[in-house]
């Protein structure tokens, strides 16, 4: 259940990161956003930026520089907060965030948060990639 979760949601933030899919800005901020569906087949990343790993992942949150701008609800962004909690603030701010989970996580013994870049110029996507995770514990 976990890795086919986490295929799901790589797929589904890589897809909204390059701005093809915008569903989940309906939530707060949906007026005149359009998406486009495609399919493709899962391939976890191995590489880019290792940023928590287990334990960590559930308390980690840091800015990434995005390798382009990328248009979100009609303004340029150039940075991202990666979240151990499943969310993606674009520009850094809350009220911009794209949850991919819709819970607090926390990594397996070898859960990883990664982000990276694939493809060329002009067809880049920016993948952030909770693998191995599971929800926290809440409660008794």
């Amino acid at each position: 259940m976990t890795r086919n979760a986490t295929r799901f949601v790589t797929l589904l933030v890589a897809t909204v990161l390059m701005g093809a899919v915008s569903a989940f800005a309906g939530v707060s901020q949906g007026s005149g956003l359009s998406y486009d569906v495609t399919s493709g087949s899962y391939t976890a990343i191995s590489g880019g930026t290792l940023h928590a790993t287990s334990d960590d992942i559930g308390s980690f949150a840091g800015t990434v520089n995005l390798p382009f701008n990328m248009t979100w609800n009609g303004n340029s962004y150039s940075t991202l907060t990666v979240a151990g909690s499943g969310q993606v603030w674009i520009g850094g701010t809350p009220s911009n965030a794209v949850w991919a989970w819709e819970t607090n996580m926390t990594g397996a013994n070898n859960g990883t948060l990664r982000t990276t870049t694939l493809g060329t110029t002009p067809n880049r996507v920016f993948v952030v990639q909770w693998q191995d995770v599971t929800r926290s514990p809440q409660g008794s």
